[in-house]
């Protein structure tokens, strides 16, 4: 189970149901993307020219290094010379997927201080990576989805809003997680009592704020109502709730704070799949999973 500190004292007068959000992504101080993450969002949502792209990722040597390790990785790279440019980098893994993973690595790194009292960050990230692994084989099995990639960088970053959390109002988050041990509900639910918003909704404000796509962000937010998604995220959004809910049924080597449910039947509909299908689908997922972490060096 994630653990979250205790000690923190509440602002006064101010129940903590009535937290906005601009309150909790302030309170909890968190740095910000590098600059060229931040530029090549932008440049992304202007629709800009690979050549831009190029130049704001050579302009960050940490960046460059991980493209390359990224497109020399067995995940993208099956020929037998080295990838040795950005603009042969993004030849080979895409221009769009490489945006994402920029953005993936740099929130993984982003996170690596976070104090072990706070929560196991690795555990954390193998809950993330297994849903994100779970959301790509859904999408590719799903024949109204075509970005299988996009899906699995949401799932990345799914649970983000748990750090902010954690980090922001670790008595608050504490004590959400004794509610859901005692009472044995969902910590989304704990956290809407109790907070007024939960994790995802949290963590898609705290990726908006970081401009990132909306195509990423707002799927996270709907993760435990994809009925009420908007109809442009609705099939992401179903994906992302089925893929949290195979990881109660079909792993066990991560602890989680959420009890297990059924996979919801309307996500499972607008899919075009069966329940049926799903234990199969799990050990595909196992596979990208061992793969993902390797790719993005989780351990």
């Amino acid at each position: 189970m994630d653990q979250a500190v205790l000690g923190e004292r509440l602002p006064p007068m101010r129940p903590a149901n009535h937290y906005d959000l601009a309150y909790l992504l302030g309170r909890a101080n968190l740095p910000a993307l590098p600059e060229a993450v931040t530029r090549l969002n932008e440049a992304m949502a202007n629709d800009d020219p690979i050549e831009v792209i190029e130049t704001i990722i050579l302009s960050d040597p940490v960046i460059t290094a991980r493209v390359l390790h990224l497109a020399n990785s067995a995940w993208y790279h099956h020929g037998q010379d080295a990838v040795d440019s950005v603009r042969e980098a993004v030849n080979t893994i895409g221009f769009f997927d490489i945006h994402r993973l920029i953005i993936v690595t740099s929130v993984i790194k982003i996170f690596a201080g976070v104090d072990s009292t706070l929560v196991n960050m690795q555990s954390f990230w193998k809950q993330s990576i297994r849903l994100a692994s779970a959301a790509r084989v859904l999408a590719e099995k799903c024949e109204h989805h075509k970005q299988p990639m996009r899906i699995f960088t949401s799932g990345i970053l799914a649970y983000i809003g748990k750090l902010v959390l954690y980090i922001g109002i670790p008595s608050v988050a504490q004590k959400v997680l004794l509610i859901c041990k005692d009472e044995a509900i969902p910590q989304y639910q704990a956290e809407q009592d109790m907070v007024g918003h939960d994790h995802a909704e949290v963590g898609a404000a705290l990726l908006q704020k970081w401009l990132i796509p909306d195509s990423i962000s707002t799927p996270i937010k709907f993760l435990y109502e994809p009925h009420n998604a908007p109809e442009a995220h609705a099939i992401d959004a179903a994906i992302l709730n089925i893929a949290h809910t195979m990881q109660y049924t079909y792993w066990h080597d991560i602890s989680l704070t959420d009890p297990p449910d059924e996979p919801n039947q309307k996500s499972l509909d607008l899919l075009g799949l069966d329940s049926s299908l799903l234990p199969q689908l799990s050990r595909e997922a196992d596979t990208i999973y061992l793969q993902t972490m390797d790719l993005l060096n989780v351990r």
